[in-house]
């Protein structure tokens, strides 16, 4: 009877040791994809960025049950482009990088580039750029750092509208790094 618990004692230190020398699954690294786009302008560049990066660009954003960001509150999907989406300005190109799929990238392709707005009615378009225009005048008027942040990225947002970035590189995955 003594023996098989002296044997059971032996043999654990053995059983500890193969648990702790399994390795760990490799975690699946996060998937990011990018778009660049010219602007044609370092001005125009700099606005159009500025924008990107601002509240107003969530709004912006066309939304609708087909469409990737129609499912988030504009207070949600500031938070979370604020997280996972990065720009950068290279001259007169803005980069655009994304953590997340392509497909969700290529909604903001088409807004940037206008191809979203293309059978768009006349009127509903004037309306939109006349609300935003006075949004740009009178945050203009208030003259602080913060609203002179503010009508920078709403002189980007009056640029994209009056006229579409040009795509540079179509919305694709970066190669993943390990």
């Amino acid at each position: 009877m003594r023996a098989p618990s002296v044997i059971a004692v032996l043999l654990l230190p053995l059983c500890v040791v193969g648990a702790v020398a399994a390795p760990a699954p490799l975690s699946k690294p996060e998937q990011t994809a990018e778009a660049v786009f010219d602007a044609q302008t370092p001005e125009r560049c700099r606005a159009v960025a500025a924008f990107i990066r601002s509240g107003h660009f969530a709004g912006a954003l066309p939304s609708g049950p087909n469409n990737f960001w129609g499912q988030w509150r504009r207070g949600e999907l500031e938070t979370w482009l604020k997280a996972n989406l990065t720009v950068k300005e290279e001259g007169t190109l803005i980069r655009v990088r994304m953590r997340g799929p392509v497909s969700a990238l290529a909604p903001i392709a088409d807004y940037l580039t206008g191809k979203d707005r293309e059978d768009e009615d006349r009127r509903v378009r004037e309306v939109r750029l006349v609300r935003w225009q006075i949004q740009l005048l009178l945050a203009d008027r208030k003259g602080g750092q913060g609203d002179r942040e503010d009508a920078e990225a709403l002189r980007g947002w009056s640029e994209i509208e009056g006229k579409p970035l040009k795509g540079f590189t179509a919305p694709h995955a970066l190669r993943r790094r390990r």
